[in-house]
């Protein structure tokens, strides 16, 4: 399994669905943290979980599909995504690929979640916004959240309503500073921040610690998430099924029994 980090709640639901299936099942998974996110970095952990053996190779970030794709049909391997989407293009070019078990990912429009959640915090009264979310093309699933939540924001300005700050940036320290940078400057000018990136490992603990209480979202549970709902820090999970690496080990396996290479 692939991913940028395997720390919060949903990481660690992911591990232990992964558990189940190797006691259950003849098999072994192996969680590769990415070095380096975005298509270098998914084709950088395909090589190196097929360099280390895997038949089946789940990717949590949506890029690099085409790459990865030829890689996994030389090798014999099957690949997919968890929690990731490709592009209408990137379907018409792998469809072809033998390898390609698809994509295992509950909200297929990242642009709809995002738009459906600001109106829904906006018919709750909430009126001025602060979006926490990546750099950029880091991950094309929370672009589109974040397009489609301002998107919402700036139809209903007549009501009010208003995206006063939007913190893109990598995560990690930079990501910190930046959250930091943030609630000192704005704190006290929002009352509501969607943290489709971020939200579940910096920025709870930032408002946590400072004992502001800010209604969040967040893409998935932080391991502290009791403690978070009960100071009325957090107020909205956009939580992602867990069981999908479940679905997509079922349809992994299939492909390669197709190929007669049973684990």
């Amino acid at each position: 399994v692939l991913d940028i980090l395997f720390t919060d709640r949903s990481g660690l639901a992911m591990k232990a669905a992964a558990k189940y299936l190797e006691e259950n099942f003849n098999c072994k998974f192996d969680f590769i943290k990415l070095e380096n996110v975005g298509a270098e970095g998914v084709i950088a952990g395909t090589e190196n979980a097929l360099t280390g053996g895997a038949d089946i190779i789940m990717s949590t970030v949506g890029d690099g599909l085409e790459q990865c794709c030829n890689l996994c049909e030389e090798a014999g391997a099957v690949f997919a995504y968890i929690n990731a989407m490709p592009t209408a293009e990137e379907i018409e070019i792998v469809k072809e690929y033998n390898c390609f078990a698809g994509s295992f990912c509950p909200p297929a429009d990242c642009y709809q979640t995002g738009y459906d959640l600001a109106n829904e915090l906006m018919d709750r009264g909430f009126r001025l916004f602060s979006v926490v979310t990546f750099t950029k093309g880091l991950l094309r699933e929370v672009d589109e959240e974040t397009e489609g939540f301002a998107a919402a924001v700036n139809d209903r300005n007549s009501e009010g309503a208003e995206m006063v700050y939007i913190l893109e940036e990598m995560p990690g320290e930079t990501m910190i500073t930046a959250v930091s940078t943030m609630l000192q400057t704005y704190g006290d000018k929002i009352d509501y921040i969607a943290a489709f990136g971020g939200g579940t490992n910096f920025v709870a603990p930032a408002l946590a610690e400072r004992d502001m209480i800010i209604p969040l979202a967040v893409p998935s549970l932080p391991t502290e998430y009791e403690e978070f709902f009960n100071s009325g820090i957090l107020d909205n999970v956009l939580a992602y099924s867990d069981d999908v690496i479940q679905l997509c080990f079922a349809t992994a396996i299939n492909i390669l029994n197709e190929k007669n290479e049973i684990l």
